[in-house]
């Protein structure tokens, strides 16, 4: 169980207490979703609930990881631009065994190292439908206004990850009405067929595809998204 004991000798690491080693190991859950469970209820304890529940909760409903950046405006508390680095930086040197790295430039994107972490998160944040409807409608809105910031549909933002992550966003958000324009808005797919081909745009359409409409009972894409995303193919083979 290499994943097992690469996790327990991280938390043993960590563990401040020597003489009180043998019964933390003792007391280590006997399997990887319940030890997950034991790191995300330490993290908690060292760095405060509702840190680590919205950072990693957002990182779980991003469609590929989130800039350290990102993430610092998300977490923005009233009247702040975002998350001061004096309350982030203990609570990711404590995170970052568990996160993708961003590189060594630290512009990639943050994510889960392992999927069983992405699981806990889900189950111990996410588990209420609601909750995750809220969290990618954060996000939506986050991203509509980096990608759109003038508010005015011409998608002028010069922010390519906008353009990734916003369809995901608005699609897992049941926000079906704001998933339909923009898929339909020439401004926005101009915009994200400059920023990256058509084989990303064309698989935008179908984030609300068969799967999706038995999970969740919504509706097929309208007609008009269907030629749209009928004419993508098209054009991409030419």
């Amino acid at each position: 169980r290499p994943l097992y004991l690469a996790v327990a000798c991280e938390e043993l690491r960590v563990f401040g207490e020597f003489e009180q080693v043998l019964q933390k190991i003792h007391d280590f859950a006997d399997d990887i979703p319940g030890l997950f469970e034991q790191v995300l209820i330490r993290l908690e304890s060292d760095h405060g609930e509702w840190l680590i529940r919205d950072s990693l909760s957002l990182l779980a409903c991003s469609r590929h990881g989130l800039l350290e950046a990102e993430l610092l405006e998300l977490l923005q508390r009233e009247d702040e631009a975002q998350l001061p680095r004096a309350l982030w930086a203990p609570a990711y040197r404590s995170l970052r065994f568990y996160l993708r790295s961003p590189g060594q430039n630290q512009e990639g994107e943050l994510g889960f190292f392992h999927q069983q972490l992405t699981q806990a998160v889900e189950r111990k944040y996410l588990l209420r439908p609601e909750a995750q409807i809220e969290r990618h409608r954060r996000l939506a809105a986050y991203f509509r206004k980096k990608g759109d910031p003038k508010d005015d549909a011409e998608w002028q933002g010069g922010y390519p990850r906008a353009l990734d992550e916003l369809p995901y966003q608005l699609a897992h958000a049941n926000a079906d009405t704001e998933y339909e324009d923009l898929l339909a808005t020439p401004e926005f797919v101009q915009a994200k067929l400059r920023a990256f081909g058509p084989q990303p745009l064309i698989e935008d359409y179908d984030l609300r595809g068969p799967a999706y409409q038995a999970a969740t009972g919504s509706a097929s894409n309208s007609e008009s998204l269907k030629l749209i995303q009928g004419a993508l193919k098209l054009s991409s083979h030419l």
